[in-house]
């Protein structure tokens, strides 16, 4: 099966883009994490004998904290209590301690970890009868590999036989296409197989396969083909999926992604200790990474629930995928950047997960994950902030922004405000139904947050709620007669709602099993665009083509019928704590209705005729619907089609989110395909008074909303504005208008009479300081 599965694996290559596979590049730096001297030393995955003498052993004996706390760890009794449920971690722990400290009990209380362990990978239903592997046995034999290379000088003949021929068992389980669950491969019409590329089991399965070859080389004549196998998967089919998300991102979500890159960041850090083989420079994916995960953090820590005392972690968003909140794959997510980090220490968002780190000490992984927190992170290391407030990534369109990284003191600001946003294509089963989704958080609250609870892949509400476009701070247009059948597993009801959302992608499983297969079928995952983005002092602007989520002359899912022909998501974020949302939808017919929604974890009160207040945590959201041709209606609960769809809670989720839902739509039935929404929300202190009242503002080929000293314009026709006039509202000194001809000369006629020429940034946008109430106008030179 093996040789079979490898030799479809190189003819499918040869009918690849050259460009997709680069394989073996060594000319650049070499990894700061030392490699092992020969190919028989031991240990030689991950941790080595150079690592030990050079860093480790050093570390120890200066007393770090990191040190201190691993030597508490294992000083206690908490391995032996969390061997059920972190087996890998507690043998990983003990091992450690033994190296650094050649104390002999922590070798036989290792060893009894990995027998423990090895006694677990016996027993899966997987290797004890005909069940299909699952994600867990593909962490626990890479955990059972990574142990025994590690123990292995300590290990008595008779414990390394069995060991061994179990990893062989395992190997030829992996290797077996038809037993894999939980999409690692996907079975294709002619009987074949597609390594499933863009699903985190994959990823786990591909550094289970490369741990045990490389713990077996020298042990096992099968060793060197199961190499090949790892290298071919990895040089020829990870590597591309990174390059096809450029930017650090990972499709199925921030939880998925931890456990994803958790397990190919040892992966690639593996081939280096055990073979000297640097794949650092094949892509720029893994220094992006770095920057990626610092910036989808949330400034602050959250306490992550199931974990002893609530041990506290990174706060990261449920924007993308399937995730739970506050779950310990944040931990995962801080080890894979610490590893990342130890890997490539000379790249710029290494100096600044630095810098982030010592501002959180509280968040240093603990318990059974200090071994990780000692193993790559350096102590000396000191940093700087990040010297931007965006991350943007293209083809996923995942973007996140803050206010700012430091306070006046020069510490992290865990009072900023934090956004997030997603418009891009489709990779991945886990994805959401979500383009153009936006998140508000401040000073530890989801302000605007994503709805639903995470009741797992297939369950009811997930298929019709969690995961559905009704869940998302997005668009819905209704149309009655859509189906949605399918369009997410549901193993509790065959059953559907029309929810008005995007519509379905179901094609040979729902997912882009890998970069080649999305390349045979780019117009079925094709759903979202960032069509211009720009930012200038405090404003970042941002404008996304969401047509073809939806189902819309040529993006449309079988049975159904275009409901679509345009939707246009634009927003201009204010420093510190602004948004302005401008949304166009352009209907296939007239009673095809639009909304636009936001989703709140507290019931939105009215403030007399201008703003409706929510309160949360230490922070309150002031929003208004700006647009006078649409309504704000207030929903509680899951509703879809009629129907409350309550969730299923999870080990860390036990409160609803996001259970008030406010919802603007179009005032009266109408004759028009044309509609437009424009939403205005303010951020702030639980105490801070009511925003100043704001003013919508008609003009002549521009629409848009004063308040205080802004005003914010937005074109009333996506075309490229070629003239345009305006009443600047009295108050305002700061003007930003939109939709104007990318880097385009415009000649501007001031209030005071006076005239001027000024040039459109590349996002098409000019901002206009210290302007004077009255007409602006304005014309293309």
């Amino acid at each position: 099966m093996l040789r079979r599965l490898v030799l479809l694996l190189c003819l499918v290559l040869l009918l690849t883009p050259r460009g997709w596979a680069r394989v073996g590049a060594q000319n650049g730096p070499e990894p700061a994490l030392p490699r092992a001297a020969s190919t028989t030393e031991r240990p030689r995955l991950l941790l080595t004998q150079n690592a030990l003498q050079s860093i480790l052993i050093p570390r120890a004996t200066a007393g770090a904290a990191t040190w201190e706390a691993l030597l508490r760890y294992v000083e206690s009794d908490g391995p032996e209590q969390d061997q059920v449920t972190y087996p890998e971690q507690v043998t990983r722990a003990l091992a450690v301690a033994y190296w650094v400290t050649g104390d002999a009990d922590y070798a036989q209380r290792g060893r009894d970890s990995l027998l423990q362990n090895f006694v677990a990978v016996q027993s899966h239903p997987a290797l004890a009868s005909d069940a299909p592997w699952d994600s867990r046995l593909a962490q626990q034999i890479a955990g059972l590999a990574v142990g025994f290379d590690w123990l292995i000088p300590t290990l008595p003949e008779g414990d390394r036989q069995p060991i061994i021929g179990l990893l062989a068992r395992a190997m030829t389980l992996l290797n077996d296409p038809a037993r894999a669950a939980d999409g690692a491969y996907v079975a294709m019409p002619d009987g074949t197989y597609r390594f499933a590329s863009y699903d985190h089991v994959a990823l786990e399965m591909l550094w289970a396969i490369t741990a045990t070859a490389i713990a077996l080389w020298g042990e096992h004549s099968s060793a060197s083909e199961w190499l090949d196998y790892a290298r071919l998967l990895f040089t020829n089919w990870l590597l591309p999926t990174l390059d096809s998300q450029p930017g650090g991102a990972w499709a199925e979500g921030i939880g998925y992604g931890a456990q994803a890159h958790w397990a190919s960041i040892q992966t690639l850090a593996a081939w280096w200790t055990a073979f000297g083989e640097n794949y650092l420079d094949n892509t720029d994916w893994w220094a992006d990474r770095l920057a990626y995960t610092l910036f989808a953090s949330q400034p602050g820590i959250q306490r992550l629930a199931g974990q002893p005392q609530g041990l506290p972690g990174l706060s990261y968003p449920t924007i993308i995928g399937d995730t739970a909140r506050t779950s310990e794959t944040a931990l995962l997510a801080r080890a894979q950047d610490l590893l990342l980090a130890a890997l490539i220490p000379g790249a710029p968002a290494a100096a600044w997960q630095n810098w982030l780190w010592n501002q959180t000490e509280d968040a240093a992984l603990q318990g059974w994950m200090a071994v990780e927190e000692f193993l790559w992170r350096d102590p000396g290391a000191t940093g700087s902030p990040p010297d931007r407030l965006l991350w943007i990534t293209p083809e996923t369109g995942h973007m996140f922004l803050r206010s700012a990284w430091a306070d006046a003191s020069g510490n992290l600001d865990r009072n900023a405000t934090w956004l997030s946003f997603n418009a891009g294509d489709r990779y991945a089963l886990r994805q959401f139904y979500d383009q153009g989704n936006l998140t508000l958080w401040r000073a530890g609250a989801d302000l605007l947050t994503r709805s639903g609870v995470y009741s797992g892949l297939g369950s009811d509400h997930d298929a019709n709620y969690h995961a559905r476009t009704v869940a998302a701070n997005t668009l819905l247009v209704c149309d009655i007669s859509e189906t949605f059948d399918n369009i997410r597993p549901n193993t509790e009801r065959n059953a559907w709602l029309n929810d008005c959302g995007q519509r379905a992608i179901d094609a040979r499983g729902g997912r882009g099993i890998n970069p080649f297969f999305r390349a045979e079928s780019a117009a079925t995952y094709e759903t979202s665009d960032i069509l211009r983005y720009a930012e200038e002092g405090r404003l970042n602007y941002l404008r996304a083509d969401l047509t073809a989520a939806y189902n819309s002359p040529g993006h449309t899912s079988p049975i159904n019928r275009p409901k679509v022909q345009e939707v246009l998501r634009e927003w201009v974020f204010i420093r510190p704590s602004s948004l302005v949302i401008y949304d166009r939808v352009r209907t296939t017919q007239p009673e095809f209705v639009p909304f636009a929604l936001l989703h709140l974890d507290a019931p939105p009160t009215p403030l007399g005729e201008s703003w409706w207040r929510v309160l949360g945590g230490e922070s309150q959201l002031f929003l208004a619907g700006v647009a006078p041709q649409n309504t704000l209606e207030v929903i509680e609960g899951y509703q879809v089609a009629g129907e409350t769809l309550p969730p299923r809670y999870n080990a860390t989720e036990s409160r609803d989110h996001g259970a008030y839902r406010v919802q603007f739509t179009p005032r009266q039935p109408t004759t028009s395909t044309e509609h437009f929404f424009l939403t205005l929300l303010v951020a702030d202190t639980a105490t801070a008074l009511l925003p100043p009242r704001w003013t919508w503002v008609q003009g002549q080929g521009m629409v848009g909303v004063a308040w205080g000293a802004w005003q914010v314009m937005f074109d009333d026709d996506p075309g490229n504005l070629s003239q345009a006039s305006l009443q600047v509202q009295p108050g305002v000194n700061q003007l930003l208008l939109t939709g104007l001809v990318p880097s385009g000369s415009y000649r501007v006629s001031l209030a005071d009479g006076t005239q001027t020429d000024l040039v459109a940034d590349s996002a098409g946008t000019l901002y206009i300081f210290n302007e004077q109430a009255g007409l602006v106008s304005l014309v293309t030179r």
